[in-house]
């Protein structure tokens, strides 16, 4: 088949899976595609599409297409139809649900403000959602008047749970608000569908979301909330263990680690939370779920790989841990897994494709891939991506990706692009990374060496590495890139003459930093 120069102009045409989820019986996948517009759309975002993959067959059926965006799927309970965050008229955001057999999608909630979370309790009956607290008649009246100016930071309002029961033909009762007086951002049933975790902070500020929120315990009849885990600083994900005697959640180490970094369980009868993180664990633990009453799985981003672990809660740390995925042997980095009893759903990418729909039965560890988003991509030229470690000037090693340019010659200097990401709390994986603003497959079809840093104070390199960049902002964080920009002339890779560096948020900084400070390192 003959090859092709990956273009700027691909980029703009790259699909990618962005969320899959399995269904209760493990035998088909719900997952959502990222489908970019088409010149002359009207301005906005991508589109995303939902279909429906068999484990089985990996064939798949489209249920939702065109100029949509469905967000959020998930199974009913009783796996007969796939519910999901759409805004149809414009205005507010509202659960759908759609048959598995087919038919059209049914609006369920018909909340005055957009719908931002949602969940099925676990018989199906009643389902939750989080909605804003709606305007009063005397602020709309204010607003029809003309008073339409904006108090910044001062007139949120909090978010609440709504819980509505829900008949077998999708018709809806009237919403019950069983939260006020505190901002709710997310929230999970427990098993049996009376209690529910959720987490909370004072206020509806986007500080808040990142470093404030605690979980509480409510139940269906609105009881006050009760602290559960006073978690310090940001938070994961959380879920009660498959007989509710347990909740998990991911969660920061300390209030000054910048990142979610460590799995902890903890009883819903009395007792501290346990860390089951391994001990000085080099990596970041992001995600936690159940494999059964006694054993954990956690997610996380080790260096530029992703792994998959379990452990028995009745250990004493993290260290007996069973590594059941690994990046580094599968060749596929993967978000957090969607469960069943059957198997676990993935978002996977690899530097050959962005996100596909992949799937691992029960009790094995091969990775099945079930869609392919661009086969056009069979038909373009990609640079090798690899990873790469030097010692910083202090000593401190420090790991990046590399792509080398298409048709590579050992022994030649290639002109140097280096990508630095934002954050600093975040960090480059060895998956698919050319986005329109990070073009780096373009440019390794133009002749370029492009190299993605993961300087210190990046996540995946455990709580330590990340928290070397406080009080030091633009110091050793950005010495470790001119580094990393020395250490690929030295080896005679890149033309100290021709280097050029950019990035978006802190990597945006970082650019103005070295367009000044290390002007004599880069020439754009």
């Amino acid at each position: 088949m003959a090859e092709e120069m990956f273009k700027p102009e691909d980029l703009l045409r790259m699909k990618s899976v962005r969320t899959a989820e399995i269904s209760p019986d493990g035998q088909w996948i719900a997952y959502t595609v990222s489908v970019p517009r088409e010149p002359g759309d009207a301005p906005g975002g991508a589109y995303d599409e939902l279909y429906v993959a068999s484990t089985a067959t990996g064939e798949s059926r489209p249920f939702i297409v065109g100029k949509v965006d469905v967000l959020k799927p998930q199974w009913h309970p009783s796996g007969k139809g796939i519910s999901f965050l759409m805004r149809r008229d414009g205005k507010t955001t509202q659960v759908w649900q759609i048959p598995l057999n087919g038919g059209e999608a049914q609006q369920i909630t018909d909340s005055p403000t957009s719908v931002e979370e949602y969940r099925w309790q676990e018989n199906g009956k009643v389902l939750g959602y989080i909605a804003e607290t709606s305007a009063t008649a005397r602020e709309k009246a204010l607003k029809s008047a003309g008073y339409d100016f904006v108090f910044y930071e001062e007139e949120w309002k909090f978010q609440n749970i709504y819980l509505v029961d829900v008949d077998e033909n999708g018709t809806a009762g009237e919403p019950r608000q069983i939260t006020k007086n505190i901002n709710v951002w997310d929230f999970e049933f427990a098993p049996d569908g009376k209690t529910i975790a959720a987490s909370m902070s004072p206020k509806n500020l986007i500080d808040h979301r990142y470093a404030f929120r605690k979980i509480y315990l409510t139940d269906v009849n609105g009881s006050a909330p009760k602290l559960f885990a006073d978690n310090p600083g940001k938070l994961g994900n959380y879920v009660f263990s498959p007989d509710g005697k347990h909740l998990a959640y991911a969660a920061a180490l300390s209030q000054k680690d910048h990142a979610v970094s460590q799995a902890f369980v903890k009883p819903l009868a009395g007792s501290d939370s346990k860390n089951l993180t391994p001990t000085n664990f080099r990596g970041h633990a992001e995600w936690v779920g159940w494999k059964d009453n006694s054993t954990l799985y956690f997610r996380s981003n080790e260096g530029v790989e992703t792994t998959l672990s379990e452990i028995k809660i009745s250990a004493a740390n993290g260290d007996s841990r069973t590594v059941v995925l690994n990046s580094a042997t599968t060749g596929v980095i993967f978000n957090d897994p969607s469960m069943s009893s059957k198997g676990m759903a993935f978002v996977g990418e690899s530097p050959e494709f962005p996100g596909e729909v992949f799937y691992v039965a029960a009790k094995q560890s091969k990775m099945k891939r079930l869609t392919t988003q661009n086969p056009w991509l069979a038909e373009r030229t990609l640079g090798k991506q690899v990873a790469i470690r030097f010692n910083a000037r202090d000593g401190l090693e420090v790991e990046g990706l590399l792509m080398y340019p298409v048709g590579y010659e050992a022994g030649k200097s290639y002109p140097l692009s280096v990508q630095v990401h934002g954050g600093p709390e975040s960090n480059y994986s060895n998956g698919w990374i050319s986005r329109y603003a990070n073009p780096g497959q373009v440019m390794t079809n133009m002749g370029y060496v492009v190299y993605y840093p993961n300087y210190r104070a990046s996540t995946g390199y455990g709580v330590e590495f990340a928290a070397y960049g406080y009080g030091d902002a633009a110091g050793k964080e950005f010495d470790d890139i001119a580094d990393a920009i020395d250490h690929l002339v030295n080896i005679g890779l890149a033309d100290k003459n021709r280097v050029g560096l950019g990035g978006g948020s802190y990597g945006g900084f970082a650019s103005a930093w070295f367009a000044t400070y290390y002007t004599e390192k880069v020439r754009a």
